[in-house]
């Protein structure tokens, strides 16, 4: 049925002119059958007072709680559905007239899930980690149909009420923007909801003046130690600071206090402090008299002034200094004067006696006489005091007997933290475990016999303890039969290249107790020169020239398991040298020289220097290890030296010559003869620049001959 709206207010005498009427429009109504048990109603509002204005009926005639949004006009209402027809009509009356629309929503019995999160709007920020997040799920569904992400990753844990369809976590953020996505799934249909917050850990500044306590006081102090406290984030922030609208230097940030010393004028000074940082600007004031005399001096002596306290009965006693009389005493609590304190003036003694209020209560005690007054304000907490509770559950009963060593205890507790709670086993404490939730997990290894589980919890107020006995007997276990396994560890896996026929094997050879069952093989024949001392077998292998394929193989009852490695013996001989030139040891008349040498053994990745008197040269030719070098003598001894590398060794050698300078400059002529030398390391100087000279190849030596004859150099 459709509700009957109020009626239309009598207008008043003399109506203001041109006073609008209320104008009611329904914002995207809903369209055709819904599934769900709720649904979201919005409406457009326009030329009404206040949210007093209006009324949202549904088809009962029963009043329904809405949301209104003066800045965009906006109505928005959550509503039961029946199945079936469901009317829903807002009213809007002022004293210019009334208007109203009505929304009908037919919803069948079958409901798609629908989901609400709580303050989804687009530009969600918070200054704090820890967020409660709060959805309404609709849709006949249970706990297991919803899954909560955030940040793409699930969170478990959440409370979901099936008969409210209210969904409950506390999450916390990381900084910057956390994505929170909730996903409904049933047989009539799904739904999804993400919410997207962004956490600025950046928190605004709030300040507080410690000194002077209180606005208005008088000192007799010329110089102000002026203190105020700053919560929120303090880096990057900057402090001003000003007296009578006068910016003062600087004032200094200690931690999280402003400090400053200020001179003070005679009479009233105002202090105006700023703080800024990069989440915006507090600023508080205070005023200060200043008389040259004794004002008023108030110290509050018990309890601790801005404390928490665990006892309603409070004994207050304050030190008031310069005063003379009680009628210049007063003392507020919550608000209300009280009257049942005493003030001793020969000691300047105060004491009161009275009830404090779960949670917080505000004091203010003042003091005057004729140089001024003194106001000390300050705050006391009474939390009452809680005893903790522990409880095991989801566990056997004492004495029992378990035959798993694993043991996954619970236990609930309440009013304890983590730091609260301790688990031992066996005697021994600090067993690592989890508080969440009020829930504690523990995951224990229990030892073969009597098991002792305590739990202990102490709070302020008072402690408590459980305990849990387990007897753990293992079920015996035959051994296992393991078959072996073989790792050749050396020589390395893949193509291994040697040129020292002499090799070791290495070998890791596990579940052999001896060497029965064990084999080693070279090229598929049966070698007998190898050892097993407890896993690690080693053989003696003499390789034969080209690839050389090597098998260690286990066998026992269990299985066999075998290893195979390839090795490539290469025999190569190391690099000699050859001279084409006179023998070494001569004497020439020309500084020009030519030097000639063939390098025997030569591969491409031989390395060759050459040297003349400490002097490494460049330059020269050299064609598959001919060497041909025009070099400069200096007058008297010569050394050249060669020194070539390749794979198998290095091979090193000098050469001496003497250049005598007798005006002649005869010329070198190459010998028929050669001489022929072994490796080592040589080094060029700069040759003189002539045409380098094609090389003349090597003579062979005769044996016997002192002009042919071959040096042998180091070899490999």
């Amino acid at each position: 049925p459709t509700p009957v709206p109020n009626p239309t207010p009598t207008p008043t005498p003399n109506p203001v002119q041109n006073c609008p009427k209320p104008e009611v429009s329904a914002f995207f109504p809903p369209q055709g059958t819904v599934q769900s048990t709720t649904q979201k109603l919005e409406f457009v509002v326009h030329f009404i007072n206040s949210s007093q204005d209006i009324k949202l009926y549904n088809g009962q005639n029963q009043l329904l709680p809405f949301n209104y949004n003066s800045y965009s006009a906006r109505v928005e209402a959550i509503v039961n559905l029946v199945p079936g027809i469901n009317n829903f009509t807002l009213v809007a009356t002022t004293n210019c007239g009334t208007d109203q629309q009505t929304v009908q929503v037919v919803r069948e019995n079958c409901q798609t899930p629908t989901i609400q999160i709580q303050n989804n709007t687009v530009n969600n920020s918070v200054n704090q980690a820890s967020y409660n997040l709060v959805a309404t799920i609709s849709g006949q569904l249970n706990a297991a149909n919803i899954q909560l992400l955030q940040n793409g990753m699930a969170v478990n844990g959440f409370n979901y009420n099936p008969a409210t369809g209210q969904l409950q976590r506390q999450l916390n953020f990381a900084p910057g923007l956390n994505q929170i996505r909730i996903e409904a799934n049933s047989n009539c249909g799904n739904a999804n909801e993400q919410l997207n917050i962004n956490f600025n850990n950046c928190e605004l500044p709030q300040l507080t003046i410690l000194n002077p306590s209180a606005s208005g006081s008088t000192t007799n102090q010329g110089t102000l130690a002026f203190k105020a406290k700053i919560s929120g984030t303090i880096t990057g922030g900057q402090a001003q600071l000003y007296l009578n609208n006068q910016l003062l230097p600087t004032p200094q940030i200690s931690g999280n206090l402003i400090l400053a010393s200020i001179p003070l004028v005679p009479g009233n000074n105002t202090i105006l402090v700023k703080f800024t940082n990069n989440c915006g600007t507090d600023q508080e004031s205070t005023s200060i008299n200043f008389q040259n005399c004794v004002a008023p001096v108030i110290s509050v002596l018990s309890p601790t002034m801005n404390s928490t306290v665990q006892n309603a009965a409070l004994r207050l006693r304050a030190n008031l200094l310069h005063v003379s009389n009680i009628a210049l005493v007063k003392v507020v609590l919550n608000g209300i004067e009280q009257t049942s304190f005493t003030f001793n003036s020969t000691t300047g003694l105060l004491e009161f006696n009275g009830q404090l209020n779960e949670g917080s209560n505000n004091f203010t005690i003042t003091a005057a006489n004729d140089c001024g007054s003194d106001i000390e304000t300050f705050t006391l907490t009474y939390e009452a005091c809680k005893k903790p509770t522990i409880a095991i559950i989801n566990a056997p009963a004492n004495g029992t007997i378990v035959n798993q060593a694993a043991f996954n205890f619970s236990a609930q507790t309440t009013f304890l933290n983590q730091n609260q709670v301790s688990i031992s086993l066996n005697g021994v404490i600090g067993q690592p475990f989890t508080l969440q939730n009020n829930l504690v997990s523990a995951a224990l290894n229990l030892r073969p016999g009597l098991n002792t589980i305590l739990i202990q919890g102490k709070n302020d107020c008072d402690r408590t303890s459980q305990t849990l006995s387990l007897t753990y007997t293992p079920a015996p276990t035959p051994p296992p039969c393991v078959a072996p396994s073989v790792n050749i560890t050396n020589p390395a896996a893949g193509l291994f290249g040697v040129s020292n026929p002499a090799v070791q094997i290495s070998a890791i050879v596990s579940n052999m107790p001896s060497t029965n069952g064990v084999s080693v093989r070279l090229n598929g024949q049966l070698q007998s020169n190898f050892t097993l001392n407890g896993t690690n077998l080693n053989a003696a292998l003499q390789l034969n020239s080209g690839i050389n394929t090597i098998k260690v193989k286990a066998e026992n009852a269990c299985g066999q398991a075998e290893a195979e490695r390839e090795i490539r013996y290469e025999p190569c001989d190391p690099p000699q040298v050859i001279y084409n030139m006179i023998p070494s040891g001569g004497t020439v008349n020309n500084p020009v020289f030519t030097y000639y040498a063939t390098v025997v053994n030569y591969t491409v990745n031989s390395n060759i220097v050459l040297s003349i008197n400490g002097t490494v040269l460049s330059g020269y030719s050299n064609v598959n290890g001919s060497l041909a070098a025009e070099l400069g003598l200096i007058e008297g001894a010569n050394q050249i030296t060669i020194t070539v590398t390749n794979d198998c060794g290095t091979f090193s050698n000098t050469y001496n010559v003497t250049y005598v300078n007798d005006g002649s400059e005869g010329l070198q002529k190459k010998p028929s003869t050669t001489t022929k030398t072994n490796p080592t390391k040589p080094t060029l100087t700069t040759p003189v620049k002539k045409p380098t000279p094609a090389p003349t190849p090597p003579v062979t030596p005769v044996p016997g001959n002192k002009e042919n004859r071959t040096e042998k150099g180091g070899g490999r």
